[in-house]
């Protein structure tokens, strides 16, 4: 993915926050918990959240499942790499703590 794709993602999910901001801001909690469940070796917990996740990605789009299965192949210290890690916690700031 390239940094115009995460801006198309950001504005999209940022313009709907009734439906897309609140599922995205679902997602980033889930993988929290998934981490957690990760640590306690809860493969059980982890694979269900896991799901759950994957039924939220479905409801934000192809364009945000592209995004983030693409990113594990962008290098972090890249400029690219640099500007979606940088919309993606711009995107993770509109998200009530």
């Amino acid at each position: 993915p390239t940094k115009e794709d995460a801006q198309k993602v950001f504005k999209a999910i940022s313009s709907d926050k009734a439906k897309l901001l609140q599922t995205f801001c679902d997602i980033a909690k889930l993988g929290d918990e998934m981490e957690k469940a990760n640590e306690k070796r809860d493969s059980k917990k982890f694979e269900e959240l896991s799901l759950k996740e994957d039924e939220l990605v479905k409801k934000l789009g192809a364009e945000y499942a592209t995004l983030i299965d693409g990113i594990q192949n962008v290098d972090p210290q890249t400029e690219d790499g640099q500007e979606i890690s940088s919309t993606i916690q711009a995107l993770d700031k509109l998200c009530p703590q």
